[in-house]
């Protein structure tokens, strides 16, 4: 864990009720976390943004709710990209766990996870490991640049959470209440360095539009 109780307990200590409640403490001694969860109308500085056409990222109010708001526009192939840095962040080897909360209020075609910093988005054979939505379906994907594995999870509701968890032999996919394994893929993945990515696509000359209240990526410490 990233946060913990201040108490600290052995096996079979009793605990109380004053130390649940106590406040906690940040806690660096395995895995550091980050979490982002769009309070504002201004975009994390932590944030890099790609976009063509007619293709926007933004912050927004709506429906009472405040979201990281990406949308195609309506220009045909217009792409919004949001990056994690302006390089690369982490590696298979950090043994990242990212989770998304995802609104996809209107997608045909998106991409979420873990790239390279430079590729382009919807390309083929991606370095990556990351969810793909296309044609209202879900899928776990890993690519290594020349093939890529890629596993049909079912179809995708509006509203969802996606949890990729990786090791330095396979990468495990959840969807929803995060305890149900969905997929383990253990071919194609990349030894690249990466860094997290979410991508939105139009297929035709229509506003698509993918919204998120909640993203995190946690990692080793190193010592």
């Amino acid at each position: 864990m990233t946060i913990r109780h201040k108490a600290w307990k052995e096996p079979l200590d009793i605990g109380l009720a004053s130390e649940w409640n106590d406040d906690h403490w940040a806690d660096f001694t395995d895995e550091l976390l980050r979490v982002w969860l769009f309070p504002s109308h201004v975009l994390p500085a932590d944030f890099t943004t790609d976009v063509s056409g007619t293709a926007s990222i933004d912050t927004e109010m709506s429906s009472n709710h405040n979201w990281l708001d990406m949308e195609t526009g309506a220009t045909g192939s217009s792409v919004a990209s949001l990056r994690l840095g302006d390089t690369d962040t982490t590696n298979k080897l950090d043994l990242p766990l990212e989770t998304f909360a995802i609104n996809a209020e209107d997608v045909d075609l998106a991409e979420f996870g873990l790239f390279t910093f430079a590729n382009t988005p919807f390309t083929a054979n991606q370095k990556g490991i990351y969810f793909r939505m296309k044609t209202g379906k879900v899928y776990a994907v890993t690519g290594d640049g020349a093939d890529e594995t890629e596993t049909e999870i079912g179809n995708y509701d509006q509203f969802s959470q996606y949890m990729l968890v990786v090791s330095s032999t396979n990468v495990k996919f959840y969807t929803e209440d995060l305890s149900t394994l969905r997929a383990t893929h253990t071919t194609n993945i990349p030894t690249d360095d990466l860094t997290l990515k979410v991508s939105i696509k139009n297929q035709t000359a229509d506003n698509r539009i993918l919204k998120s209240d909640g993203i995190s990526l946690m990692r080793l410490r190193v010592k």
